[in-house]
């Protein structure tokens, strides 16, 4: 018998063949251009929450060059992906923030005032130059490759775009009505990560002080010419003529007509400062009525220095040894020939002439005080204080503390102590250090004594200063407090569990689904916040931040690219309102069903 060839079932294998084939070619091209243009997407998202991130941190800067303020500002420089079975992610895009020169670094300024004498001194014969900076996002993307580089620089943000001129996102506040506002940026960021960074910024100098000028000229060094120019031509103030010009490239400001200049120096990232000895520059009248004036020291952006010890007063009297928060010092019972307040810092002495002193107007005919004081208010030392604590005979305060303080009202010799008088009490706190104080406002008792409670913020800074005052009768005393280390209780963790969910088998086995805390909180500051944070490789993945209360009661439900394989870090802080860390727990899920707990020592 003879036998055929069968070859029936040739088709069926090349069938397959070719299905496997379109299968995996289809994958490829989905790999080659969905996946690409996906990510895309996602890193464009991102470079325009980092702008936002951005904004808010100009925003802070222009409140500490205005206010005085202190803050820190999270910056994410780079995101991840959604997470893909079958499919393949490059690495995580990343991102560098950091201070970068601005030309040759150096604001410089040559002006004509025409304000008080000895402010139009100092700005005749000033012969220096502001240092500054300029703060820049660049971002490092796998697919976004025409990301712009977000620049802030004298106020403005802006984007430069690697194919294209800069575009303005903020303009900023340099030259608006009649106004130049000069800030000096100081201090050092740098940092590269794919996760977020805290960005801290504070005032050096500031206030609302202006300088009244009449002609001069104000050197901004730039480095992207391009938008500076174009700003030029979109600005056209009154009395001042801008351009722009290069080799260096810089921004001139040449003052034709009348105009005010505030100046100020902001301090970010790691920034030093100099001391208030070292500071000061010089020292005008901003009171010059008798019988008490007022002198205001100032620092070379016109601003006021709070501690500024000087050795005493020839001529006067007065009952401080440094200026006080407002860089004010307030001298009484002057000699007729003016007086001279004697080793102020770094500059020495200074001089006050009997014909720079006003005297008070007087009152004729009819009855009444015609003006003069009827009693007097003054603040116990501190040495004289119940419950204080000194430093070197001067108030101090702890973080997070509240202490009474103690005044008393004399009669005109000084001598008898007066009771039922009416008092007012007031804090001067530029730097929002003070919770509140109470009473605002009282009256003496029947030993002519009164007092006021104040309470100092969780987040007060060790060597801080606020300044507490009292007035009534015609009179009023201030007093300098130093902000020092908490003698008292702050917030803290007590027993935390952090309970870990995940499939437990199968082809995503190792997968971190949910993540629920449970535990309590001591000493609990109501206006601060805690922070629950899921971290992958030092990529911060998860966040959630939530109001400080003494229960934990919440959970991470992870979706998407949030879910991770263990191992996984996480990270619980509390913290206050400003962003200071009270107290900080840690551990690391090896699997994706375990428990930490602070009772375990899982949790550090």
């Amino acid at each position: 018998m003879k036998f055929r060839g069968d070859e029936r079932g040739a088709a069926i294998q090349i069938g397959a063949v070719i299905l496997f084939a379109f299968i995996v070619i289809a994958m490829a091209s989905y790999q080659a251009t969905v996946v690409p243009s996906q990510n895309s997407g996602v890193e464009f998202n991102h470079n325009q929450d980092v702008q936002s991130q951005m904004v808010d941190l100009t925003a802070g800067l222009d409140a500490s060059a205005r206010d005085g303020t202190r803050g820190s500002h999270a910056v994410r420089l780079g995101t991840t992906y959604p997470s893909r079975t079958l499919f393949v992610n490059p690495g995580s895009p990343s991102g560098q923030l950091r201070t970068v020169e601005s030309g040759n670094g150096q604001i410089s300024v040559d002006i004509t005032t025409d304000d008080d004498d000895r402010v139009d001194r100092f700005w005749t014969d000033y012969d220096g130059d502001f240092d500054t900076t300029r703060l820049q996002y660049q971002p490092n993307y796998n697919v976004y490759n025409n990301a712009p580089r977000t620049v802030y620089e004298h106020g403005a943000l802006f984007n430069e775009n690697p194919s294209g001129s800069p575009t303005e996102i903020i303009s900023g506040g340099l030259v608006d009505d009649g106004e130049i506002t000069l800030v000096a940026l100081r201090g050092d960021v740098q940092s590269a990560s794919s996760s977020a960074v805290s960005v801290d910024r504070r005032a050096l100098s500031s206030s609302s002080n202006t300088v009244t000028v009449e002609s001069g000229t104000i050197t901004l060094p730039i480095e992207n010419e391009e938008y500076w120019r174009d700003w030029e031509e979109r600005t056209d103030p009154d009395g001042i003529s801008i351009s722009v010009q290069q080799d260096p490239d810089r921004v001139i400001l040449d003052i034709t007509d009348t105009v005010e200049i505030r100046m100020a120096e902001v301090g970010i990232g790691s920034v030093s400062h100099a001391t208030p000895n070292e500071r000061v520059e010089y020292a005008v009248l901003t009171d010059p009525q008798r019988p008490t004036v007022t002198v205001e020291v100032r620092d070379e952006f016109n601003n006021p220095v709070s501690g500024v010890s000087f050795t005493g007063i020839d001529g006067g009297e007065t009952n401080r040894e440094r200026t006080d928060r407002n860089g004010e010092i307030r001298v009484s019972e002057i000699d007729d020939g003016g007086f001279t307040i004697e080793g102020l810092g770094k500059i020495g002495d200074v001089e006050f002439t009997d014909e720079e002193l006003e005297d008070a107007p007087s009152t004729g005919g009819g009855g009444g005080s015609g003006g003069s004081i009827a009693y007097y208010v003054d603040w116990l030392s501190c040495d004289e204080q119940p419950d204080q604590v000194c430093n070197d005979g001067a108030y101090e305060i702890g973080q997070g503390e509240e202490r009474e303080f103690w005044m008393e009202a004399t009669d005109d010799n000084g001598n008898v102590r007066v009771s039922g008088a009416p008092v007012d009490f007031y804090v001067k706190d530029s730097a929002g250090v003070v919770d509140d104080h109470d009473p605002k406002s009282g009256q003496t008792g029947s030993d002519g004594y009164s007092t006021t409670v104040v309470d100092v913020a969780n987040d007060a800074s060790d060597g801080e200063t606020f300044t507490l005052g009292t007035s009534s009768g015609g009179d009023f005393e201030e007093i300098t407090i130093l902000i020092g280390e908490s003698t008292g209780p702050q917030p803290s963790f007590g027993t935390v569990s952090a309970q870990a969910s995940g499939p437990g088998g199968g082809p995503v086995a190792n997968r971190l689904d949910s993540v629920a805390f449970d535990g309590n909180v001591d000493d609990v500051d109501s206006s601060g916040s805690i922070r629950f944070e899921l971290i992958d490789d030092g990529d911060i993945y998860y966040e959630n931040e939530r109001p400080m209360s003494d229960t934990i009661d919440t959970s991470a439900e992870l979706e998407g690219g949030d879910r991770r394989d263990v191992p996984v870090d996480v990270r619980i802080t509390l913290l206050s309102s400003s962003g200071n860390v009270y107290d900080q727990l840690t551990g690391t899920f090896s699997d994706n069903n375990e428990e930490l707990s602070t009772e375990n020592g899982d949790l550090e």
